[in-house]
């Protein structure tokens, strides 16, 4: 759980930074690069485990793509 929240704690400052007007483009450009390849990573799973053996892992994957559509559906249809 620790390293869970650890992720969270880094992922809240890459955003943090991304959306930070006043700080040098570089560090923003830096963060937008890293929350993409987070992004893609965390994707890249999802979708892999969509047949899982564990219904529970299965369903889960599901809830979250579901939650993945939903939000990118709520911003236009752009990722």
């Amino acid at each position: 759980m620790v390293e869970v929240l650890f992720m969270l704690n880094e992922l809240e400052s890459l955003i943090r930074k991304l959306e930070n007007r006043s700080d040098n483009w570089v560090v923003r450009r830096d963060a937008a690069e890293a929350l993409g390849k987070v992004a893609h990573a965390a994707l890249a799973a999802l979708v892999a485990h969509r047949s899982d053996a564990d219904m529970d892992v299965q369903l889960q994957v599901e809830r979250s793509l579901e939650g993945l559509r939903a939000s990118t559906a709520a911003h236009g249809g752009d990722p």
